[in-house]
């Protein structure tokens, strides 16, 4: 067995196990399939396993769907609204300041 072959077979048996748990950390099983993925394609592709690297191909694409859907992008997601969370809270101090400068405005009579 090569280390190719470990190598792939390990990161897949890491990633079935996160998927398994459903854990906050579940999705980063998709990244280690990827890992796995590639490993497979190497052993495929140096042995002429062909229908093996087809197989692997999709596989590969499915990690990489995995990765946009429980990685990607909920991690965006939180990004876009943790920045529009910081704006927002902006727009309220700079409305709040222009409240109190305009009601200061009005007590000295301008």
């Amino acid at each position: 067995m090569t280390f190719t072959e470990l190598f792939a077979a390990a990161f897949g048996l890491i990633g079935t196990l996160l998927l398994a748990t459903r854990s906050r950390h579940a999705g980063w099983g998709f990244l280690c399939f990827l890992a796995s993925n590639a490993g497979w394609l190497v052993f495929a592709y140096t042995r002429g396993h062909w229908p093996l690297f087809v197989q692997q191909l999709g596989f590969a694409l499915s990690s990489l769907l995995g990765i946009w859907v429980w990685v990607a992008r909920p991690w965006l997601r939180e990004w876009r609204n943790e920045r529009w969370e910081r704006q927002r809270e902006r727009d309220i101090a700079a409305g709040a300041k222009a409240w109190r400068e305009a009601g200061e405005r009005d007590a000295r009579g301008q």
